[in-house]
């Protein structure tokens, strides 16, 4: 056999050894057979049937998610849940290619049915409460679309139909480790009657979810284009947070000293990264763009959850970052003040107003303290920082790209949408208190990002 010139000379004598040594006699390698059996029990149409269902569900589970995250206490359920509406999203994209390969009709894939005509989703926005949620979300929507992905998977074909049953094998995987956090980390009352109610909820919920399936909508009635009346417009927070809403200025007088050399040298970049945990509003905001939305642009809501879950790691990271620096993180107040101005805003008014006073104020000085901490030496706050930058400077970018769209969508200009989100920041800060008629003619634009934040 003829030899081959290896790069590196320590391998290039063995290798060439070994491929002289191959003869067709001795060396034969072979194969079993790959296992999957033909039997093509779904049609075409049962497939698409069939996955425009497991579509339905989970987009619609999405946007429960979405109008939910506003009104969830806990911090780690809001986290982790901002994660699954991501993952939601990205199983609702591949599903949605899968059909048009299929030769389902756009419409049928676009069409989408409010949520305000559905009891599952209506009862779980109204109820304000952690553990309605958790009932419809992960006990009954992700654990009946368990159940749809499960059966598609016994019937389809594996040969014929292999795509389908690719993306949903991948789809269960994310549901699995769904099932698998929920039910490590959800912590039940002692006396065990939240348990036995969840319990009983969630059955009835599967139910009724079934029945909207077959049914559709109880109203047609869908809500009016704008700020959505079913989800909560109050942001809630843990209940172990401090939380204060009038500024973004932290002061650090109501925190504990910090004892040892190292965590003093980190306190430069305190106001950063108590910054990051707080993107709580951030999270919620472009969630609430989502819901808002209702579904008239798959491709946005889709860059949307993407947001939504890089601000869940945005503030995760500085939650840990302040515990690794000896502060309990539940004990550094809290600003609300971002979803505050924002919750009640046009969701293109929401989107412009974070995206261009909020993400663009916040890119060269996430940079400019990742170099700083690289250079003295704290290798953890710099790639911290820097991947948060990466991530912010991608938010900006792409995002002026939608809004430049949404200008032409609003048949307007970018100045004037940026203009109006401007305007109706400030404004927004006027009627909370948070500054007086005469400073509201006079605030730049530098000190209204300042005090709102991301």
């Amino acid at each position: 056999m003829k030899s081959y010139n290896v790069r590196h000379e320590v391998n290039a004598i063995t290798i060439n050894e070994m491929l002289a040594e191959l003869s067709s006699e001795s060396f034969q390698i072979a194969f079993e057979k790959s296992g999957r059996c033909m039997h093509a029990e779904y049609s075409v149409a049962q497939a698409t049937e069939n996955l425009l269902n497991i579509l339905t569900l989970l987009r619609r589970a999405s946007h429960i998610i979405a109008g939910s995250l506003v009104a969830i206490r806990s911090y780690e359920l809001e986290i982790e849940t901002a994660h699954h509406l991501y993952s939601c999203s990205l199983a609702v994209d591949k599903i949605r290619t899968r059909l048009t390969e299929l030769r389902v009709e756009k419409s049928k894939i676009e069409d989408w049915q409010d949520i305000s005509g559905f009891a599952s989703c209506t009862a779980t926005l109204e109820a304000d409460s952690d553990l309605v949620f958790v009932s419809v979300i992960y006990l009954g929507y992700f654990q009946l679309i368990q159940c749809k992905i499960s059966e598609y998977l016994s019937f389809s074909d594996p040969i014929l139909d292999m795509p389908s049953r690719r993306l949903l094998t991948e789809t269960n995987s994310f549901l699995d480790d769904a099932r698998t956090w929920f039910q490590g980390s959800c912590r039940y009352a002692d006396n065990g009657a939240s348990f036995a109610w969840i319990k009983k909820f969630s059955s009835q919920i599967r139910d009724l979810i079934i029945c909207e399936l077959r049914d559709g909508p109880q109203s047609k009635d869908a809500e009016t284009e704008g700020v959505s009346t079913v989800r909560q417009r109050k942001a809630q927070r843990d209940p172990r947070l401090k939380v204060f809403a009038n500024s973004r200025h932290y002061s650090t007088e109501d925190l504990p000293s910090l004892e040892s050399a190292k965590s003093q040298r980190k306190m430069k970049f305190m106001d950063t990264f108590r910054t990051q945990r707080d993107e709580l509003d951030a999270i919620e905001t472009f969630a609430n763009v989502l819901f808002d939305l209702r579904g008239s642009n798959f491709e946005f809501e889709l860059f949307l959850a993407r947001l939504v879950s890089d601000e869940a790691r945005h503030s995760e990271m500085g939650h840990q970052w302040l515990s690794g620096v000896g502060y309990d993180p539940f004990c550094v107040p809290c600003s609300t003040i971002g979803i505050d101005v924002r919750t009640t805003m046009q969701p293109y008014t929401a989107f412009a107003q974070i995206n261009i006073f909020g993400e663009l104020q916040q890119v060269a000085s996430l940079r400019r303290f990742a170099l700083e901490a690289k250079a003295s030496g704290d290798e953890l706050s710099a790639n911290a920082l820097d991947f948060t930058n990466a991530d912010e400077l991608m938010h900006v970018k792409v995002g002026r790209e939608w809004l430049k769209r949404i200008a032409l969508w609003q048949c307007t200009s970018f100045d004037k949408v940026q203009e109006v989100a401007r305007v109706e920041a400030i404004d927004r800060l006027h009627d909370l208190g948070i500054i007086n008629e005469d400073y509201k003619s006079t605030i730049t634009i530098k000190e209204m990002a300042a005090i709102i934040g991301e």
